[in-house]
């Protein structure tokens, strides 16, 4: 099993994943009224790359499904494995976990 047997959509979904790792473009913003502080959180980058990651793994899930060549298992691993860490980024990019907040 090489990189070369690895199907576009899996290669494409490992790649908007280690994107969706690795670039940030954040706001947050933080507010203190009668001692009690408010922070909102936001990345653009991590969802949106999360979001396409998912959309991307699962679209290569559902095509590995039909593939009956010896690299179907790592077609279906790859980019199941991509839409979970897609599913995490975005997660952190609505600031819901990971956030500085």
């Amino acid at each position: 099993m090489t990189f070369s047997d690895l199907s576009g959509s899996a290669k494409g979904a490992a790649v908007l994943a280690i994107l969706s790792l690795l670039i940030s473009i954040n706001f947050s913003s933080t507010s203190n009224l009668n001692g009690v502080v408010n922070c909102s959180y936001f990345d653009v980058a991590k969802l949106g790359f999360g979001v396409l990651a998912v959309l991307v793994g699962l679209g290569g899930v559902m095509s590995a499904r039909k593939d009956l060549s010896s690299a179907r298992t790592m077609n279906m691993v790859v980019p199941g494995i991509a839409a979970l860490v897609g599913v995490f980024s975005a997660l952190v990019g609505l600031g819901l976990i990971g956030g500085p907040c």
